[in-house]
């Protein structure tokens, strides 16, 4: 009787681990939606498109630093080369062109960056957009240890072994 008992419940847990092999649980917390959706796409690019406009902005940003230093300091070594007009602009044509490129790259900068940074938000909306509808995932069944110790009938401690979950 004790070997029908064992050869049944032993036949019960194989063939239930064969159908998990069969059928394996499904992930009930993967996102099902299709891959490439527009907004996906879109938050995606507008987020790599700002970061270059940012970096860009960055970069005229500095070399527009580097170029003023650069006017200052001929300032500094030839007084002549800065004297002004009376509408403020250099009486040196070249110097006046260089102080014009230098404020048109700073202006680059400017919109690069604040282009960059709007490009982000609108970024960071469509990912929030994105998100899964659901706010709470779907039950996920209790799967309990399969060595569990506690305290039985009459207040005795037990030590339980499940060996379904060993397989």
């Amino acid at each position: 009787m004790l070997t029908l008992t064992l050869t049944c419940t032993l036949t019960g847990l194989l063939s239930a681990q064969q159908a998990e092999r069969r059928f394996p649980s499904q992930d009930t917390t993967r996102d099902i939606r299709a891959t490439w959706r527009p907004l996906r796409v879109a938050k995606w690019s507008a987020l790599l498109l700002s970061t270059g406009a940012v970096a860009y902005g960055f970069n005229q940003n500095r070399v527009a630093d580097r170029d003023y230093e650069k006017l200052e300091r001929d300032c500094v070594d030839d007084p002549t080369l800065c004297q002004r007009t009376v509408g403020g602009q250099y009486v040196d044509a070249t110097m006046e062109a260089r102080y014009q490129e230098i404020v048109d790259r700073d202006d680059r900068a400017k919109l690069s960056l604040l282009a960059g940074q709007v490009g982000l938000v609108a970024s960071l909306v469509m990912f929030i957009f994105d998100l899964p509808d659901k706010s709470t995932p779907e039950d996920i069944p209790y799967d309990p240890k399969p060595l569990r110790f506690g305290l039985g009938r009459g207040g005795r401690a037990e030590l339980k072994l499940d060996a379904r979950a060993l397989f």
